[in-house]
Formats: C-alpha cells, structure tokens, sequence
C-alpha cells in the first residue's frame, strides 16, 4: 500500500502541472514578447530606396513608398523636412514627419494624397494638393480612411474632390487631435471632412 502511495502522488502532480500548463497556453499566454516595431527613415534629400537599408537617417529612403515597402505591421516611417511628392495607400502604420510645413506629402493634384487601412497614425506634416475624381461617392482627396487613423499636429490642406470630403473621407474611425482641415473642397459635401453612414469622428 505505500508502494502505490509514492508511485501516485508524483504522477498525480504530473497530471496536475500538465493541464495547468494546457490551461495556460490555452488562454494565449506566451513567453515570447511582442516583437519591437521597426522604424525607418525617410529623407527627400539624402534617401535611396534602393541601395539605402532605410534603418537609420544616415542611410534614408528617398520616398515614403520605399519605406512603406520594406515596413511591417506597426513599424513607423520617420520622415524628415522635405516634399514628397506621393500618393500612397499606407497600411498598419505610423508616418511621423518633422513638423507642419515642414515635412510635406503633395499629391501634385494626380489623385489621392493617401489612403488609409488598418491601425494608422499620420502626425506632424502637411498634407496637400491631392485631387480626386471618383465616380462614387467616395471622395477623400487628402486622405480616405477605411481603417483606424488617428492625426495628430498635421495640416490637411488644398485637396479637392467632384464628390464627397475634400480633405478627408472617413469610413470607419478618425480621430484627430490638434490638427487643422482647412482650405479643402468637394463639389458635393463635405469640403473638409465627411464622415461616412455611421462611422466614428472625434475630434480634441
């Protein structure tokens, strides 16, 4: 009887510590830390998206798409003063520029400056110049979002639409905090801003 007793009780606290472990494992804990986001360098002047590595500024982009291309889910752009002449659509993402009127993306009136999907934020730089003509209601010359942006210290300014939200479209969430729409237009509603059916706009 006590041989059964000291061969059980090591096997009954296996058993235990095994579905502890299953339990835990189950409710998605892991060891592993969330990977560190990546940023990379952009500079108008000094950058080359093809024999630069973009990872730090003495080796920049030359272009926002060329870090776009190489970035991965929620790293951040870091964009130095300068124009950038772009039209890009930017997914899960941080764009940080050097400050409004500074660092400036201008959409040359040839379309849409951006377009916006997943967890975005776009802060500290002037957005300009983006013209769009869908044959839809959804405008958004500057900016069309269709995920979660937020715009922070930002400018968003002379963009123009034939339909809807000159300066921004909204189609799911915008937040904006200390930022400016102005001097946007659309031939039908919205020249700043429309915000979209049901969709969420808070602006601080």
């Amino acid at each position: 009887m006590s041989k059964f007793k000291s061969i059980g009780f090591p096997l009954v606290l296996s058993a235990i510590l095994f579905i502890s472990l299953l339990g835990w494992l189950r409710n998605g804990r892991s060891t592993q830390a969330a990977p560190l986001a990546t940023t990379w360098f952009v500079n108008a002047t000094t950058g080359d998206d093809i024999n630069n590595s973009c990872l730090d500024s003495g080796n920049a982009c030359a272009t926002i798409g060329g870090a776009i291309g190489k970035a991965a889910q929620d790293d951040v752009i870091q964009i130095a003063a300068g124009t950038y002449t772009e039209n890009r659509v930017v997914p899960d993402l941080t764009l940080n520029g050097a400050g409004v009127g500074n660092t400036i993306v201008d959409g040359n009136m040839s379309g849409r400056v951006l377009e916006t999907t997943g967890n975005v934020a776009i802060t500290n730089m002037t957005i300009q110049n983006g013209l769009f003509n869908p044959g839809d209601i959804f405008g958004g010359a500057g900016i069309a979002n269709y995920g979660n942006l937020l715009v922070q210290d930002s400018l968003i300014t002379g963009n123009s639409t034939s339909t809807s939200g000159g300066g921004i479209f909204n189609n799911n969430q915008l937040t904006l905090v200390d930022s400016e729409v102005s001097g946007n237009s659309a031939d039908s509603t919205g020249g700043g801003i429309i915000n979209y059916s049901n969709d969420t706009l808070t602006v601080t």
